[in-house]
């Protein structure tokens, strides 16, 4: 088995550092259940782990989705929807959490700013535009949370993603 990469979490002065634009790696750009199910497995783990309501997650071979509630208290607390530039460029790693989950699955390792054009990628921009432009800045701080909590929490994604490709559809423990 291959060692996992770790991933540190990123200072917040570190959050207008510009950082390359990377190509999709090799291991990620064919569709595969197993892909969108830790795809999907990163978003949940991202939204738990900031504090929102997960309610479902679903995956099929190249198409899934998390759906979610609003932020909960604990995701306030934390800042998430605080103006500081770090708290909403961290904002954006619950868009990025897919494409990062991914690169670990896949034991590729980030080599910068990993842009896919799908929903998720125009929903971080949208985010992150008004503040940084179109630099990578934002981008990379956000992939660096994702990567950073996904890895601290991969027993949680391997989990999911567990459920998620056996029967397409997880949804959290009733409470």
């Amino acid at each position: 088995m291959m060692r996992q990469i770790e991933y540190p979490f990123p200072r917040d002065d570190e959050v207008r550092r510009v950082w390359p634009f990377a190509l999709v790696p090799e291991e990620i750009k064919t569709s595969s259940l197993a892909l969108t199910a830790y795809h999907e497995a990163g978003h949940v783990v991202l939204l738990e782990w900031v504090g929102f309501d997960v309610k479902q997650a679903v995956a099929a071979k190249g198409e899934g989705a998390t759906l979610f509630d609003r932020p909960s208290e604990r995701a306030t607390a934390v800042g998430i929807v605080s103006p500081n530039e770090a708290h909403h460029a961290g904002a954006a790693a619950l868009a990025h959490a897919g494409i990062c989950a991914e690169l670990i699955y896949a034991g590729a390792p980030w080599q910068g700013v990993t842009k896919r054009n799908d929903s998720d990628w125009q929903l971080a921009h949208d985010m992150l535009f008004p503040i940084f432009g179109g630099s990578s800045a934002g981008h990379g701080y956000a992939q660096r949370v994702a990567l950073s909590v996904l890895t601290q929490n991969w027993g949680r994604v391997v989990q999911i993603a567990g459920e998620l490709m056996k029967s397409g559809s997880w949804k959290p423990p009733c409470s």
